[in-house]
């Protein structure tokens, strides 16, 4: 990404309101809870069809993954027909404070099993959107 579109995903965040992070453990219908002992930071999610600056950053991680850009929700000029669904989330946005943490996890949830298209993370794409800080690790 370049440094503008950065400063954008920032700034988009910080406008649909960063919220602390929240928990959900189960099937995708569980109660979300905050749990600061295991994720202390913030934030928001962004639909694909919000900006431009979104909707490029899907097309990006289709390129990347080598699937189908469809896949990952509907574009913003793009109606979505019954048969269609997709196996991507909004885009989340964290922000992390200094001290701020999320300790070890999975990312996984159960999908209910009435759901016609058993939706689950499909794959985790991790972009740090600022190189200027100290500390923190990411490991997998």
């Amino acid at each position: 990404l370049t440094n503008k579109e950065c400063n954008q995903l920032i700034q988009l965040a910080k406008e649909e309101g960063l919220q602390p992070s929240k928990l959900q453990s189960g099937s995708t219908r569980a109660r979300q809870q905050r749990d600061q002992s295991t994720r202390s930071s913030s934030n928001t999610w962004v639909p694909r069809d919000s900006t431009e600056v979104a909707d490029r950053l899907y097309r990006r991680a289709a390129h990347l993954l080598q699937i189908d850009e469809s896949l990952l929700q509907k574009r913003p000029d793009q109606v979505m027909h019954e048969h269609h669904h997709s196996i991507a989330e909004s885009l989340q946005v964290v922000r992390y404070k200094k001290k701020e943490e999320y300790t070890a996890h999975h990312d996984f949830v159960y999908p209910p099993t009435f759901h016609r298209h058993q939706p689950t993370r499909f794959a985790t794409v991790l972009l740090y959107l600022n190189d200027k800080f100290e500390g923190g690790e990411t490991v997998f």
